[in-house]
């Protein structure tokens, strides 16, 4: 990475928050008018350059709690998705392989091509908060999906899809819609 991107990510660590986001893409509809998600969902930053994994290394960008809350952080992050560490989680759900709620889990990924990010990438997330990415709708498997988060590498991103039991862990369960070129992998947390 060149070190504007450095720069850039540098400030997203320590500066950005719900009020840094521009004022035409911060939501202003009335709260009557707002489509609910079912669960409020967290968004997280780390700085890929930190190796500090501890809960403070984690930056709370806000909560997503409504379709127009995700299209607006969506929006307001696009180009950011692609040069840093962002976390989506369920509410009280920190990013971390040791949360309680994460520990007898584990992640499936795959990995995503630059040029296919921003469409994969936002029906992926839709779909996940939304509480469509389980066949059948079983509440067991939706509920069961604790987060979803992306790490940039050099010419494509890894997307992780973080389940909060292994018992779980079996991909017929969801509906994934892998790139032909990928593989969808699972690793137990622990």
């Amino acid at each position: 990475m060149n070190n504007d991107t450095k720069n850039e990510l540098s400030s997203v660590s320590s500066n950005v928050s719900i009020q840094s986001i521009p004022s035409n893409i911060t939501n202003t509809s009335n709260s009557v008018n707002k489509v609910f998600l079912n669960d409020s969902w967290n968004m997280y930053f780390h700085d890929p350059y930190d190796n500090n994994w501890d809960d403070k290394s984690y930056k709370m960008l806000g909560v997503i709690s409504s379709v127009d809350d995700y299209i607006h952080y969506f929006k307001a992050f696009r180009e950011l998705f692609k040069k840093g560490m962002f976390f989506i989680m369920r509410l009280d759900i920190m990013p971390r392989y040791e949360d309680e709620l994460n520990i007898k889990g584990g992640c499936f990924s795959f990995k995503i091509m630059a040029e296919e990010l921003d469409n994969k990438f936002f029906v992926l997330c839709a779909n996940i908060i939304g509480e469509n990415f389980a066949n059948n709708n079983d509440e067991n498997i939706i509920y069961n999906i604790n987060g979803i988060s992306i790490s940039p590498k050099k010419f494509y991103y890894i997307v992780r899809i973080w389940i909060k039991d292994k018992k779980y862990a079996k991909k017929e369960y969801y509906n994934f819609d892998i790139p032909k070129y990928s593989t969808l992998m699972y690793k137990n947390h622990v």
